[in-house]
């Protein structure tokens, strides 16, 4: 499988894994979703992606080096705004409802993007000017379904 190909599986597979995220909330009792899921939530996480890892390791045969000291402080934050994005999102759902909240809360994209042009500079040229028409769509799409969810 080429590079390209491989990455867009992997990206497809992220958008269809990241907006399932939360859909297991509706099979448990009210009593234990919202706020009491977060602890299993972050067992989950902190389980699985090891694993992931080392399959992916595996996979490769190329296990890197991990560099601990310089790299743990970045990953302990990026872990802790990645979980408290996701308990603000457990704590919208149900006061706007999953299919109002959760596209709103994909609005993520646009500020994930807009790092990227400006703090990375992985997005120039005219590849900006579709990435900002793309993100009012975005923003204007998540407006018009917080305005009819009233």
């Amino acid at each position: 499988m080429g590079k390209w190909l491989l990455g867009i599986t992997f990206a497809a597979s992220v958008g269809l894994a990241g907006g399932s995220t939360l859909v297991p909330l509706n099979y448990v009792s009210k009593k234990e979703s919202g706020l009491a899921f977060v602890p299993a939530f972050g067992c989950g996480a902190m389980i699985f992606s090891p694993l992931v890892a080392a399959l992916w390791f595996s996979y490769t045969n190329e296990w890197p080096p991990l560099h601990l000291r310089e790299t743990l402080w970045a990953g302990i934050l990026s872990g802790t705004l990645w979980n408290a994005s996701n308990i603000c999102a457990i704590i919208s759902i149900p006061a706007i409802t999953y299919s109002v909240a959760y596209p709103m809360l994909q609005c993520a994209l646009f500020v994930a993007g807009l790092w990227g042009i400006f703090a990375f500079r992985e997005i120039q040229g005219d590849a900006v000017y579709v990435f900002f028409t793309a993100g009012a769509v975005l923003i204007s799409g998540a407006i018009c379904l917080a305005l009819n969810a009233r």
